[in-house]
């Protein structure tokens, strides 16, 4: 049962049937000053809070602006749909195309505030005492905008946060878009190398930044030419403030000292000024994950923000789900997979959400009980290590209340997406989902369908999609369409033909409203990313069947051997069906001149590395002492708990690198054997998402094997 301070959500609440205004909720905020803000919200800041200027008298509400009202208007189930006509050949498309309101995200976002003004919203999960509600939220966005109005900030800066996971990232989050600004989330894990990269790659004026990061920020920062007048310490925990009164950086709650001020909205004198606005007007900017060269800064606009909300509403948001909808939240906020599920749909909707700081497996366990969750997200790593604790004497039961489960990041097979749903509610859903920093989500289940396919859902609504196989003669990438590499009998288009069948792969291309405006300063990639005619090109390999979509792999990862394609996908499950094998990658090298592309794998054992073991394919020696990416697979921890003691292991390794190749010669086509060798490894380097960064693993080959193309 969740526990006294938690308020059940009611999920009749959270519908819209009237029309609504944040400034109806602000008019609630009148007798509430500064002060006692600062003294409900933010007791666990440093006592500058103390300085916050003590607001006093009426103020006047802003006048509803239209969109205002047509946002609120909006119905929140079931969603607006609109007639179609019949399908183009070879696109598949949804089952219906939703209506996207021209208005900017925090107007969508705020538009329902007023319903449940003192529902608990945030809430830490470490100290449940720490808590926002939605008119605490709308009050700290309001005051930090008017914050970053003061300090000069114009439409069109980009703002960096390097934090951890928090109650304050939303409305920070929030905060620097309605101001007119754009959001660079950074990952936290980041070394000096990325930090550097994504500052200027993102063009950052000002940097939010946790007290214990400023170190490893403040070379990059530099190097990138930001001033230290615009690093702002994100000092949001009393415990590990590092900033003083003699601090050259400021404090971001003097942020808070400027009393209020209403965000940037777009004009209302026409639909079509509205359109062109929200659509041009980019509100974030989304990391690509890097898996096969440096990231990249996506452009998404307001209206995509806006339309992923919708989009995804039949599957986060129905108010048909049969039980209170609690949400426990672990994964990045900056991440594209989990921002809307932390920045809009908790306010849209009234759902009450748990953040964690960054996942540790027994604050997990114990966070789900206590507060009885029923939601979660997670990501591969996450769903094994999850899997592997139900499965223990001591914690049968541990995941029965759950219902709902996302996951993202990377592919999930059947047997893990089955083993999961064992050990969860008789009735809960693990549903898959299949998105790209550029567009967001993409395809996901329902709440009210059950799959155990490995499929990683239905198109969402407005999302169409096409498949295009482009052969066996190199091309582009992709993977030979069916048996013969036909593809079906489609029409040509972008190079290759275009699939007109279920069960035939190739690489899928999609479009939708979510997509994004482009890449910041690199318009040679937005032209081979976006095609004409609006389509995305993933670069994800895959297929359809009855309306569910399936990734096999991605197209510049697959492995051509003697004209062959393989998959890495395809040979790290086979290495991972292994019962001695906890983790696995796989990627291509070339041994040497014209022998073409070979498969190598890099192997964690069950029991972990304690001796030099020779490599297969260079007989050189690996001892792996450097590897640091922490291990995500099969029962350990996805983030290391410092509490934990380290425990060598003298045992002698029971698995040899032959007995990893021929379990795949036994179980493979001979082109798919692992000529390329075996290597053991104590961990596989993963993003947060869970994907392999192979691009690591490249670069490892090449100093391996030597001559080696990437």
């Amino acid at each position: 049962m969740p526990p006294t301070h938690t308020k059940s959500v009611d999920n009749a609440d959270a519908r819209t049937t009237t029309p609504a205004s944040p400034a109806a909720c602000t008019k609630n905020h009148r007798r509430v000053s500064a002060m006692e803000y600062a003294r409900r919200l933010l007791s666990h800041v440093s006592t500058s809070l103390a300085s916050l200027v003590h607001y006093r008298g009426r103020r006047a509400a802003a006048p509803v602006a239209p969109v205002a009202a047509a946002a609120a208007a909006a119905p929140s189930s079931p969603l607006p749909t609109s007639s179609t006509s019949p399908a183009p050949t070879g696109i598949f498309t949804p089952d219906h195309y939703p209506d996207i309101p021209d208005v900017d995200l925090l107007t969508w976002t705020f538009a329902n505030v007023d319903r449940f003004p003192d529902r608990q919203i945030y809430i830490d999960a470490a100290d449940p005492t720490n808590a926002l509600t939605a008119r605490d939220v709308l009050l700290c966005v309001r005051q930090l905008i008017a914050g970053f109005k003061a300090r000069g900030i114009t439409p069109g800066d980009n703002i960096c946060v390097l934090s951890f996971n928090n109650i304050l990232y939303s409305p920070l989050y929030l905060a620097i878009i309605g101001a007119g600004g754009c959001v660079v989330g950074a990952n936290p894990a980041y070394g000096h190398t990325e930090l550097k990269h994504i500052l200027a790659v993102s063009a950052v004026r000002t940097v939010l930044v946790q007290p214990e990061l400023l170190p490893k920020l403040l070379p990059a920062a530099r190097e990138c030419g930001i001033a230290d007048a615009n690093i702002l310490v994100f000092d949001t925990d009393k415990k590990n403030n590092n900033t003083s009164s003699t601090s050259p950086f400021q404090s971001w709650t003097t942020l808070l000292t400027h009393g209020e001020s209403d965000w940037v909205r777009f004009p209302s004198t026409s639909a079509s000024a509205s359109k062109a606005k929200s659509k041009s007007t980019p509100a974030s900017l989304m990391s690509t994950s890097g898996t096969t060269g440096l990231p990249k800064a996506a452009l998404i606009s307001h209206h995509a923000h806006v339309a992923q909300s919708i989009l995804l509403h039949s599957s986060v948001s129905t108010p048909l789900k049969p039980y209170p909808i609690r949400r426990l939240l672990c994964l990045p906020q900056f991440h594209a997979f989990a921002a809307p599920l932390f920045h809009c749909a908790p306010l849209r909707d009234g759902h009450t959400t748990y953040i964690m700081k960054r996942y540790y497996r027994e604050a997990f366990v114990r966070y789900l009980g206590a507060y009885g969750i029923t939601e979660t997200a997670v990501v591969p790593p996450i769903v094994r290590d999850l899997v592997g604790v139900a499965g223990g004497r001591e914690q049968k039961g541990v995941l029965e209340g759950l219902r709902f489960v996302w996951c993202a990041g990377a592919a999930l097979s059947g047997g893990a997406q089955r083993g999961l749903c064992g050990v969860l509610h008789a009735e809960a859903v693990v549903a898959q989902v299949w998105g790209l920093s550029e567009m967001g989500w993409i395809t996901t289940f329902g709440f009210a369908e059950r799959d155990g396919s490995g499929s990683v859902g239905r198109l969402l609504p407005g999302m169409e999609a096409r498949v295009v196989c482009f052969g066996g003669d190199g091309g582009e990438g992709g993977v030979e369409g069916g048996e013969g590499g036909e593809g079906g009998e489609g029409e040509w288009w972008g190079g290759g033909k275009v699939v007109t069948e279920d069960n035939v792969r190739g690489e899928i291309f999609v479009r939708g409203p979510s997509i994004m405006n482009g890449y910041l300063g690199n318009d040679a990639a937005t032209r081979e990313t976006i095609l004409e005619g609006g389509w995305l090109r993933t670069g994800d390999i895959g297929f359809v069947e009855k309306g569910k979509w399936y990734i096999c792999d991605r197209a510049k990862e697959i492995i051509k051997v003697k004209g062959w394609q393989v998959s890495p996908t395809e040979l790290e499950e086979c290495l991972l069906a292994h019962p001695l094998i906890r983790d696995a990658a796989v990627i291509g090298i070339e041994l040497g001149p014209d022998m073409g592309d070979v498969p190598r794998a890099y192997v964690v054992p069950e029991t972990p590395v304690c001796c030099y073991v020779a490599d297969t394919a260079s007989n050189s020696d690996s001892t792996n002492k450097d590897d640091k990416v922490d291990k995500g697979d099969k029962g350990d921890k996805v983030a290391k708990d410092d509490n934990e003691p380290h425990k060598p292991d003298t045992q002698v390794l029971p698995l040899t690198q032959e007995d990893v190749a021929a379990w795949v010669r036994d179980r493979m086509a001979s082109f798919k054997a692992l000529t390329g060798g075996v290597v053991f490894v104590e961990s596989i380097p993963k993003a947060a998402s869970g994907k392999v960064l192979r691009g690591v693993l490249r670069e490892r080959a090449r100093g391996e094997v030597g001559d080696f193309r990437g």
